[in-house]
Order: C-alpha cells, then sequence, then structure tokens
C-alpha cells in the first residue's frame, strides 16, 4: 500500500511540474521560426494628441497565428507613451499577451508638442518588429 501512495504522490508532482513548465505561468515566448508583424510605418501632420492603435502578430513556425503568447512593447523616444483606455501613460516596457488570432494591442498617444519619430517596438523569443510614426507640426 506505502508503494502505490508514493506512486501517486510521484505522478502527481509529475503532472504539476509538466504543467508549470508548460504553461510557464502565462510568460510564453515565440519559438524559433515564429515572426512578428506590426503595421507599415506612417506620417501625420497635426498639433493635437494623436493616439495610435498598434497591433502585433504572431505566426508561428507553421505560418498560423500563435494564441498566449508575450508580447513586449516598448516606445523609443521622448514624443509619445503606451497609454491605458483613458489616455494614462503605463510604465514600459509592457507585456500583453496574444488573444486566439495572435494579435497583442496597445495604444501609443504621441504628444500635441512633439515633432519627429517615435519608434515602437514589440519582442517575444529573440524575434521583433517596429514601426515607426513620424509627426510634422503644420506650420500656420
Amino acid at each position: 500500500m506505502e508503494k502505490s501512495v508514493r506512486r501517486d504522490s510521484l505522478m502527481t508532482t509529475i503532472a504539476l511540474l509538466f504543467l508549470v513548465t508548460i504553461l510557464g505561468c502565462g510568460e510564453l515566448e515565440a519559438p524559433y521560426g515564429s515572426e512578428i508583424a506590426m503595421p507599415d510605418d506612417t506620417s501625420i501632420e497635426t498639433a493635437s494628441n494623436v493616439i495610435f492603435y498598434l497591433k502585433a502578430k504572431v505566426i508561428g513556425p507553421n505560418g498560423n497565428p500563435m494564441n498566449g503568447i508575450d508580447v513586449t512593447f516598448l516606445v523609443c523616444c521622448e514624443g509619445g507613451d503606451i497609454v491605458d483606455l483613458d489616455g494614462n501613460p503605463l510604465p514600459t516596457p509592457i507585456t500583453i499577451t496574444t488573444d486566439e488570432w495572435g494579435i497583442a494591442e496597445v495604444s501609443v498617444l504621441v504628444y500635441a508638442s512633439f515633432e519627429g519619430d517615435v519608434i515602437v517596438s514589440a519582442t517575444s523569443g529573440g524575434h521583433g518588429a517596429q514601426t515607426k510614426i513620424t509627426k510634422t507640426i503644420p506650420t500656420p
């Protein structure tokens, strides 16, 4: 009887370790051969704050979208921030998990007084992509 209890306990421990390893507490990265795609660079001329909704799509080695992959976003430059739904800046870098279509999305605010390039990068598992937002202020 004692051997059976130890065996059951060992199997439960192995199963739990397997789940923790596979699920990684929600921290899964894009595997080798994956690709991250972001929108093309864009330009805008305005003297106002502008919010861009940027999506990064993670495509697996088999060509299918990958659900549950952590994508880390970072804004380079002082002219913009990743923001919440109310327009409040969030700490960066920020990690967003992909949905069932392999999409991770952030909102990027480019400030009214800023003129120049704001570069947003998305990375996971050594793979990455970036998009550039070029903002000019019109002359009166």
